[in-house]
């Protein structure tokens, strides 16, 4: 669409579509989350890991949400003017 379509609030516009859709994702892994770092063979490291990932999943879920309400806010102003 962008190809044939090439405007600026349709491809931001999409741009916050795909970060909603990753803050989704992320939820999801999130509540399927308890995966097995049994595997690792540092027990510390593996009593680690849950937390670890637990945390990076947020941060990023976080950022996603950021960036598209960053990129909402511009299409805003842009739109207004």
């Amino acid at each position: 669409v962008l190809i044939i379509y090439d405007r600026y609030w349709l491809r931001a516009t999409i741009q916050i579509v795909l970060a909603a859709i990753g803050v989704a994702v992320i939820a999801n892994l999130l509540a399927i989350f308890p995966f097995y770092f049994s595997v690792i063979p540092y027990a510390t490291v593996a009593d680690l890991m849950p937390a670890v990932v637990t945390i990076i999943f947020v941060l990023i879920a976080v950022g996603l949400g950021v960036g598209a309400l960053v990129r909402f806010i511009k299409l805003m102003v842009t739109v207004g003017r």
